[in-house]
């Protein structure tokens, strides 16, 4: 794989690009603001732009911008306060913006509501510029029914020692709990902050307890679960 950064990098890309490329780019459905104006408008506006430049034909590469709805819309530390969060100790907080609600007024999730605003300015910047460029949108959490999708959360949702390990001999950084990349939501709840076991079947068994009030024991197929990745 190379790399390419920044400007510079950018211009070394070009000279070898067909123009019929497929282009990826996330955003968390919270929002449009200028970090995430760069991410998803300035920077492919940019790589059309210079293909345009350079060979004067139409670029027709393929946009997917892709909605990160299983990220989780806090981060907590180990003992779930935000304020304990840190490198070593971050844990998915309330839910993700896959199930978070809409503003006041709105019915469905954050992203529901996000999502037009997202694929409007897209749509109107990338596609009125360079109308033979391809765009679609597409959310994450349509990810799950895929082999590749299973595949990465029996992995994710092990404690991973390896990188435990690297910050424990790199930093200063205790860590306190499981470090983990992915965990199932209770299916009552949509919380993150569950128990899960992988079964003998290739299934798992996730549990949530809150306040004594206990959610499951729930045995499902991964692809049966939301997800905090």
């Amino acid at each position: 794989m190379t790399n390419y950064i920044g400007w510079e990098g950018l211009g070394d890309w070009q000279s070898s690009a067909r123009g019929n490329e497929k282009i990826g780019v996330g955003i968390r459905p919270h929002g449009f603001h200028a970090g995430n104006l760069a991410a998803v408008v300035a920077v492919p506006y940019l790589v059309c732009e210079q293909k345009k430049l350079a060979t004067g034909d139409e670029p027709c590469f393929t946009l997917t911008v892709w909605m990160n709805d299983p990220e989780p819309v806090e981060y907590v530390g180990h003992n779930g306060s935000a304020e304990s969060a840190d490198a070593a100790n971050m844990y998915p907080g309330s839910t993700t913006f896959q199930h978070m609600p809409a503003p006041k007024g709105f019915g469905g999730s954050l992203t529901a509501y996000w999502q037009p605003v997202i694929e409007g300015v897209v749509r109107g910047v990338i596609g009125t510029a360079f109308p033979k460029v391809k765009l679609e949108f597409h959310r994450a959490s349509e990810l799950v029914t895929t082999p590749q999708f299973k595949d990465a959360m029996r992995i994710c949702m092990q404690p991973n020692q390896n990188v435990a390990r690297i910050i424990r001999d790199n930093t200063d950084i205790p860590v306190r709990g499981d470090f983990k990349f992915a965990w199932p939501l209770c299916p009552t709840c949509h919380s993150p902050l569950t128990t899960v076991k992988l079964n003998q079947d290739d299934r798992i068994t996730v549990s949530h307890e809150i306040g004594g009030d206990k959610h499951g024991d729930f045995t499902l197929e991964i692809e049966e679960c939301s997800w905090a990745a």
